[in-house]
């Protein structure tokens, strides 16, 4: 945090202090004896202070005593806050002082504010001549006029002199190059030096800024942030063009989510989890959807289609909840904010050691108990069985329902009216564990021949097999959750809203990329990330400055000119400060 930020902080901490009185407050009891008996009375307050150099004293009433106490406590306040604000002004005031080479070239900043001034002008004029505001006119123009305008001052503050700061190698740089840099103010032209090493050209500039190709680390982060959003790219450049105000080609966005969206990816598997702490129970669901592919993807593969071919692609997706609370009822409540997703098209074993990451990166291993939720698909139970041998299994009670109708239907063709009858007897013995009893019940009325027998046997094995994960009624008083709608609803909203959208056919690296970048957004970790690919670029520069370039002076610290904070800087203050990571 900048020495200004503090001042300011403590400054506004300063002037929420409405009552302040000085001296000290002192409680006292007295003690009598009355009838014999000793009687304590009181309490009586004192107040103490120094008045002209004298110490005066004064009794207070009770009624006054704690108005008074606060008083005092916030004149003690004013003056630590008064001598933590001297410490940091005199700290800044010695930082500041540096030898004439040193000093920060300043900036001029007059005539950098010229749109704003030109359109306040031109809308005194009209409200002269009207005698009324246009507000959506005002509203709307004073935007574009300020955002040109800070854009015209990030241009100023960074092509000024030695703008490296600490970064700067003691080896001059090449001629200076221009670029012309997309930023959330707009675009302006960026001149930097370069030096050559055995790698190729280097930029430093480029790496200070995060620049990814020519869009600052604000802008890039708004695209990738739409895309995964909204329900395609071309919805995406409109988003920006609303609300952002720039103009950014749907091309070009899908671009940098090919660039971001792996690196999002590999971070997601390695990154520290701030929610990884003990909980009663945490939750891992996964299945898997289809998402519709190009030919190329999808050459070779056994489908649903009549021909036998596929038209899509399956993709899994996983999801990692906790629970520590019940409602009233005593039924469990899924934490706020707790949900994570995690996407992939890897085969089924590699799928499982990414859920298995996931749930340890959000505190498996010091969970009270784990809970495998799934629709009893082998593959979920064969990873479960893997990667979570201590886990509680359960299949969802609503896919169990399901399979119920279908084996009704077996035993009762066109017969609705019998069929409700027995989905509704059997779905009480399934609340009631007693899942064995709908098997024995079928047994009795199974078709001799024909495929309707074959049908019901099939539905009869399944409850056989599943037999041990639907407890339904011990595991609801264990206090677990019986379905899996997070993951039944992950699969509409965080693949099918983005991927299966009309017209929409993918490659597999295109439709993950957007996945892994949509995943980190409804999970909560997008921010994150990007804290953390600030840090990561610094470091890389902080190691090229050092082995390519060799300093005679230690290693540059990680003070930096941070671009996303700079552009708020720049439409406060117009200064520019240095962010530590």
């Amino acid at each position: 945090m900048s020495y200004e930020t503090q001042r300011k902080q403590i400054l506004k901490k300063m002037a929420q202090i409405e009552c302040m009185e000085k001296g000290t407050l002192t409680e006292e009891y007295r003690e009598r004896i009355k009838d014999g008996k000793t009687v304590r009375l009181g309490p009586y307050y004192k107040h103490q202070c120094w008045d002209n150099g004298h110490s005066v004293s004064r009794r207070i009433p009770v009624a006054d005593a704690d108005e008074l106490n606060k008083a005092v406590d916030g004149y003690h306040e004013f003056q630590r806050l008064a001598d933590e604000y001297a410490k940091i002004t005199i700290k800044m005031t010695r930082e500041s002082k540096m030898d004439g080479s040193k000093k920060k070239a300043r900036i001029v900043m007059s005539g950098l504010l010229e749109e704003t001034d030109e359109f306040i002008e031109q809308v005194q004029h009209q409200f002269e001549n009207d005698g009324t505001w246009d507000m959506l006119a005002l509203e709307i123009g004073l935007r574009e006029a300020l955002l040109k305008d800070g854009c015209h001052i990030l241009e100023a503050l960074l092509n000024q002199p030695n703008s490296l700061g600490s970064y700067a190698p003691d080896e001059k740089p090449h001629d200076n190059r221009s670029r012309r840099v997309q930023s959330l103010l707009g675009s302006f032209e960026l001149s930097r030096g370069y030096y050559n090493t055995k790698s190729g050209r280097i930029f430093p500039m480029d790496k200070i800024l995060g620049l990814t190709d020519s869009y600052s680390p604000g802008l890039a982060k708004m695209m990738c942030l739409a895309a995964g959003t909204d329900g395609s790219y071309d919805e995406a450049e409109t988003t920006l063009r609303i609300y952002a105000g720039v103009v950014v080609p749907a091309s070009q966005i899908k671009k940098m989510v090919s660039q971001i969206g792996p690196d999002i990816g590999q971070w997601t598997r390695t990154r520290k989890e701030s929610r990884c702490e003990k909980v009663s129970t945490l939750y891992a669901t996964y299945d898997g959807t289809g998402v519709p592919m190009r030919e190329t993807e999808t050459q070779g593969r056994k489908g649903k289609q009549p021909d036998g071919s596929s038209k899509t692609r399956e993709v899994k997706l996983g999801s990692v909840f906790t629970s520590q609370s019940f409602d009233k009822d005593g039924i469990p409540v899924r934490d706020n904010d707790s949900t994570t997703y995690v996407a992939g098209f890897e085969k089924a074993v590699e799928f499982g050691s990414r859920i298995r990451q996931e749930a340890r990166l959000r505190g498996m291993d010091i969970a009270e108990r784990i809970c495998i939720l799934g629709d009893g698909a082998p593959w979920i139970w064969n990873l479960a069985r893997i990667n979570f041998p201590d886990g509680k299994q359960i299949l969802d009670f609503y896919h169990a329902c399901e399979h119920l109708t279908k084996l009704a239907t077996a035993l009762f063709p066109n017969n609705n009216t019998k069929v409700l009858e027995c989905v509704d007897k059997w779905k009480k013995l399934l609340k009631n564990d007693k899942v064995l009893n709908i098997v024995t019940e079928a047994t009795k009325i199974l078709p001799h021949h024909g495929p309707r027998r074959k049908t019901a046997l099939c539905e009869m094995g399944y409850f056989n097999k599943n037999a041990k994960r639907m407890m339904y009624s011990s595991f609801r008083k264990e206090g677990y959750f019986i379905g899996s709608g997070v993951i039944e609803a992950g699969c509409k909203s965080v693949v099918g809203k983005r991927t299966k959208q009309s017209g929409m056919f993918w490659k597999v690296t295109g439709a993950q990329n957007i996945l892994d970048v949509r995943c980190s957004v409804i999970s909560g970790t997008y921010d994150q990330y990007w804290q953390n690919r600030r840090c990561q670029q610094l470091n890389q520069l902080k190691i090229v400055a050092r082995y390519t370039f060799p300093r005679s002076s230690p290693a540059p610290s990680q003070k930096g000119c941070d671009f996303i904070s700079l552009i708020g800087f720049c439409a406060i203050n117009h200064k520019s400060q240095g962010q530590a990571c």
